[in-house]
């Protein structure tokens, strides 16, 4: 009987300690953590505790047994900045969905108002603080006419931690444009890229497919060396913000530097921010003598060196 007593008193120590053990170690045992983590759809719990390292994993994995959070942990990109949390506040955090990062992907022809409009939509920014900052932006290293920047806000797929600044996110554009466009920068001055950077925001908004950007762009070439207006609707849909559905021969009037069919040469500014491909086609055309190019069947267009006055063939598109 006294064995019985002895043993049954080691095992109620035991599991009292081991009791006391788990739960310090999920209540009272903060850790420091210093990353963006993301949780993807399908991962197991061991691979989302591997990716945060240095953790016993079975006893985690068993509080998540015990309080059936296991199923409940939702995908996200997660921002830990070094500050310590302890175990349980951890997984209530990725229970509650308390993701800090928000992804936005940027369309290639976005102008910078449609590129505005869309952060603001995620609560990143307020616009006119966003417009304030980008109007007070110096010493970028990229050369401008307008304060707005357009052209500069690289297409592609960004992270921004919530409560970043205007100017952080801002830089974030410009840093991850100056990264993709590096070697083709290097190449020009600074005001001569940004004349390329204009040809090729009009290619964006002119051409469907990549392989046709290269002889698009030798048709703005080919028209701009003998003096000759490029007479882009593009250029006057922007204008418009790119809210009409159909342009009049009177919306080909008004009147602004940006409006081709009134005046020679590249318009003021860039009228989208473009994408790779059209940058390099706005660097590297092909060598054609086309001078006029029309739309043809699903979003192809056909050129060619004479304009047809029957309807085949009109100044731009």
């Amino acid at each position: 009987m006294k064995k019985v007593l002895i043993i049954i008193f080691i095992f109620s120590i035991t599991l009292v300690s081991t009791a006391l053990y788990f739960y310090n170690y999920i209540y009272n045992n903060p850790i420091s953590i210093k990353k963006v983590l993301e949780i993807k759809k399908g991962e197991t719990v061991n691979e989302i505790l591997n990716k945060i390292g240095g953790l016993n994993k079975n006893i985690i994995k068993l509080y998540l047994k015990i309080t059936g959070l296991d199923s409940e942990i939702k995908t996200g990109h997660y921002t830990f900045k070094g500050n310590k949390i302890t175990i349980d506040k951890l997984i209530k955090k990725f229970v509650s969905g308390e993701v800090s990062v928000v992804r936005v992907s940027i369309p290639e022809g976005y102008t910078v108002n449609q590129i505005v409009n869309l952060l603001e939509k995620n609560n990143l920014i307020k616009k006119d603080d966003f417009y304030k900052k980008l109007n007070e932006m110096k010493n970028v290293g990229l050369f401008t006419k307008t304060n707005d920047y357009e052209g500069y806000f690289f297409p592609d797929t960004y992270y921004f931690y919530l409560g970043e600044s205007s100017t952080e996110i801002i830089e974030q554009f410009f840093n991850r444009f100056k990264e993709k466009t590096s070697n083709y920068r290097n190449m020009f001055t600074k005001k001569e890229f940004y004349n390329k950077l204009i040809l090729a925001s009009i290619i964006e908004k002119e051409a469907y497919y990549n392989k046709e950007k290269p002889i698009m762009a030798s048709v703005f070439y080919n028209r701009l060396k003998i003096n000759m207006k490029l007479q882009s609707c593009a250029t006057v849909e922007f204008l418009y913000n790119y809210k009409k559905k159909k342009l009049y021969y009177k919306d080909l009037k008004i009147k602004s530097k940006y409006n081709t069919y009134l005046y020679n040469g590249l318009p003021y500014g860039a009228i989208s921010n473009p994408g790779i491909k059209s940058i390099e086609a706005a660097i590297f055309p092909k060598e054609t003598s086309y001078y006029y190019f029309r739309l043809g069947e699903e979003r192809h267009h056909i050129f060619s060196e004479k304009f047809y006055r029957r309807g085949s063939f009109n100044g731009n598109n």
